[in-house]
């Protein structure tokens, strides 16, 4: 991504600046708080994000970077106080974390190498194993699952000796010492999903090891923990088929005891129901024998209910008649008893003299034979109720006689009931001796059981203790082979470091520093430096000034190299004299730099001396100055 234009308004001490990038290397002079590190600054904002603290002009309310890349990247980024920050790419508003993804895809290079190339301060303050990650996350470099194992075969480490001894406990015909064992091999291939090893899979491997790790130390800290006096503790002397073979056959016995119990029981209940059947048919017939009722004549009621009905008839015939004739009798007597006053039998209210003898005569025969017909037709009434009463106690011997019948018939179908289901005894049951109690064998025998697997339990945990300190062994290994300083990530990274060492020696030769380069490859990727063919190797702190700044020219040169940023930043120049930033600016306007870089900035504090330098560059078109 090349550069060709920033807009810089309100950024610290720059207030309104715009510049377009005419050539590959610009060069920033001005003297001490001029504005040159708030540029460096800017553009260093305007591609990463990273700005620094307190960025808005002093009296500003919010700043604008905008960085114009062509046609296919324009990036403008906005800080409003208080830190309210805002991008747009080719004028389109997007998210903070979203440009950086977009920028890095588009450019090829992440937004933290990015950050790197653009920052001694970044670059001097990366750890061994981060400036490591940094070449093998760049690396082509691929590892088989061969050189994988072949590499984890061949280290010598404190954990592949604890390794070897646990396995050599095992007494495992197939292990073979000096050589991983088939477990660990299988375990270390169910880490990798890919067949090519790199170094995102071998820190995807470590991470899950770890967790691993962590988790089989937990459940072995709980299964020893268990298994603790495990050694200690005496084997039964029985086995639990001997147990549960004896504690079968006491409950067998109880089972037959059972069985038994209930077969007296039955055949007891058998013979009281036995009994008691013939209870009921001796009873059912003596009742029967007794029960003197015969089958009802029919035909004989119909007929006695047919006088009964015809001499009630006559009796209320007779009633009535009887009736009639004591009425007719009262009036008489009643007639009878006028004649003997001297009123006329008209009305009493007259006197009559008239003689009535005659009359009295007539009325006394008339009475004389109603009162005949009633002696006879009392008579008559008497015989034909007698006659009734006969005819109802002979229905009444009917009823009494079918009621007796019915009853007896019933008791018939009861004793057919029974007689037809009879009850059959079983056979008496031999009597034998038996115990009612079993209780204490089955609670003798079931404690042993109990004992037994307690034991077996606490076995089975020693075995798993042991099982899991082994595969806590195997996780130590792994984990420590693996981790980001291990021994596979130098092993890894010496695949290449000769590579680095040559690459980064050839651009020394070009800088023309005398500096030489040494990378080490323990706990990650160290930089040591030589200043001269009878020096030695040194770290970069001990480096003097002036050589720490080509030796990070050289390491960011080498990143670049290795990411294709095509951005290099050198943000300070004010240790180098004269002759040494001469060939700082002949390095990076030679040909071989020019073409790795789109966009190359130097920072220098002005003075004649190194403007003479300077304007030598300029003078021959290699170069564009700032002048702040």
């Amino acid at each position: 991504m090349k550069v060709d234009g920033i807009t810089i308004k309100n950024f610290k001490g720059i207030e309104d600046m715009t510049h377009r990038f005419d050539k590959k290397v610009t060069v920033l002079s001005g003297p001490v708080g001029a504005g040159k590190t708030s540029f460096m600054q800017a553009f260093r904002y305007g591609l990463t994000g990273e700005a620094p603290t307190l960025p808005i002009s002093s009296g500003k309310s919010s700043l604008i970077v905008t960085m114009d890349c062509g046609e296919e990247m324009c990036i403008e980024r906005t800080i409003a106080n208080p830190n309210k920050r805002a991008t747009k790419i080719l004028g389109r508003k997007v998210g903070v974390g979203a440009s950086e993804e977009y920028i890095a895809e588009t450019t090829n290079v992440s937004n933290d190498i990015m950050k790197i190339v653009t920052s001694s301060e970044v670059l001097q303050a990366l750890k061994p194993d981060e400036l490591g990650t940094i070449f093998l996350e760049q690396s082509k470099e691929k590892w088989t699952m061969d050189d994988l194992l072949e590499c984890l075969n061949n280290l010598n480490i404190k954990e592949r000796t604890a390794l070897d001894k646990e396995y050599e406990k095992l007494e495992d015909e197939e292990f073979e010492k000096g050589k991983l064992p088939a477990e660990v091999i299988k375990e270390i291939k169910g880490l990798f999903l890919s067949k090519t090893i790199n170094l995102e899979g071998i820190n995807k491997a470590f991470d899950e090891a770890k967790a691993t790790k962590r988790d089989r130390n937990a459940q072995y800290k709980i299964a020893s923990s268990k298994s603790k006096g495990f050694l200690e503790i005496v084997k039964p002397a029985y086995t639990e088929k001997e147990i549960k073979d004896k504690l079968e056959e006491v409950i067998g016995v109880e089972r037959n005891v059972a069985s038994y119990k209930k077969t007296i029981s039955d055949y007891k209940k058998a013979l009281q129901n036995k009994k008691e059947q013939d209870k009921r048919i001796a009873s059912l017939e003596l009742s029967i024998g007794m029960n003197k009722g015969v089958k009802p004549n029919t035909a004989k009621y119909s007929e006695l209910m047919e006088k009964k009905e015809d001499y009630t008839k006559q009796i209320i015939s007779h009633e009535k008649i009887l009736q009639t004739l004591n009425d007719s009798l009262s009036r008489l007597k009643r007639t009878l008893e006028g004649l003997d006053k001297p009123v006329c039998p008209i009305s009493c209210k007259l006197t009559c003299t008239t003689d009535k003898t005659c009359l009295r005569e007539e009325l006394d025969d008339e009475a004389f034979d109603i009162s005949e017909s009633i002696v006879e037709t009392q008579g008559i009434l008497k015989e034909i109720k007698d006659a009734l009463a006969v005819v109802e106690d002979e229905i009444s011997s009917y009823q009494n006689n079918k009621e007796l019948y019915n009853k007896k018939v019933l008791l018939r179908r009861q004793l057919d009931d029974e007689l037809a289901h009879p009850i059959i005894l079983p056979d008496e049951p031999d009597k034998i001796t038996i115990k009612s109690d079993y209780s204490m064998e089955k609670n003798d025998l079931n404690e042993k059981l109990s004992v037994l697997r307690r034991y077996k339990d606490a076995e089975a945990e020693y075995k798993r203790a042991n099982e899991l300190k082994r595969k806590c062994v195997i996780s130590d290994f792994i984990v420590k082979s693996l981790e980001p300083k291990g021994p596979v990530i130098a092993e890894f990274l010496k695949t290449f470091v000769e590579y680095l060492e040559i690459s980064c020696n050839e651009r020394s030769s070009l800088l023309k520093t005398g500096l030489e380069v040494k990378f080490d490859v323990e706990n990650g990727l160290r930089a040591t430096f030589k200043t001269g063919p009878s020096k030695r190797f040194l770290p970069y702190s001990n480096l003097s000034a002036g050589e720490k700044i080509f030796a990070l020219i050289l390491l960011t040169d080498l990143i670049n190299s290795f990411c294709d940023s095509r951005v290099l930043i050198v943000d300070d120049t004010d240790h180098l004299d004269k002759e040494c930033f001469d060939m700082l600016l002949n390095f990076l306007a030679s040909e071989e730099v020019n073409d790795l870089y789109d966009n190359i900035i130097v920072s220098c504090v002005y003075h004649d001396d190194l403007d003479d330098v300077i304007s030598k560059y300029e003078k021959r078109g290699t170069i564009e100055r700032i002048v702040f």
